[in-house]
C-alpha cells in the first residue's frame, strides 16, 4: 500500500457537460476542470484538503447528499479523512485499512 494519500474532491461528467462543471467551479470559486485521460470525460477537481474543509464540507452540511446513495458513503469517508488531516493526524497504512474496511 502506498504511503501517500490525496484527499481530492472531484466530480466526473461527460465532456458534453462542460457548462455544468464550469458552473460548479464558479459556484465553489476554487478548483479546476481537467481531462480524465479520456476525451469524453472531464473532472472538476479540488486538490487541497483545506479547500475541501472550508468549501465543500460546508456546502454538503447545508445541502446533504441522501444517505441512501453510494455517493453518501464515499463522501462520508472523504470527510472523515479531511478531518483527520486537518487535526494533524496521519494516515498510516493501518489507519487506511481501518478506514476502508468500514
Amino acid at each position: 500500500m502506498n504511503n501517500t494519500f490525496r484527499a481530492r474532491f472531484f466530480i466526473s461528467q461527460s465532456s458534453r457537460d462542460l457548462e455544468l462543471l464550469t458552473k460548479i467551479n464558479n459556484y465553489f470559486g476554487e478548483g479546476s476542470i481537467n481531462n480524465n485521460n479520456n476525451k469524453d470525460v472531464l473532472n472538476y477537481v479540488i486538490n487541497s484538503y483545506k479547500e475541501g474543509l472550508n468549501i465543500v464540507i460546508p456546502h454538503f452540511e447545508k445541502y446533504p447528499i441522501p444517505d441512501i446513495a453510494h455517493k453518501f458513503e464515499q463522501y462520508s469517508l472523504w470527510k472523515e479523512i479531511i478531518y483527520i488531516l486537518n487535526g494533524g493526524g496521519h494516515l498510516t497504512p493501518s489507519r487506511k485499512i481501518t478506514l476502508f474496511n468500514k
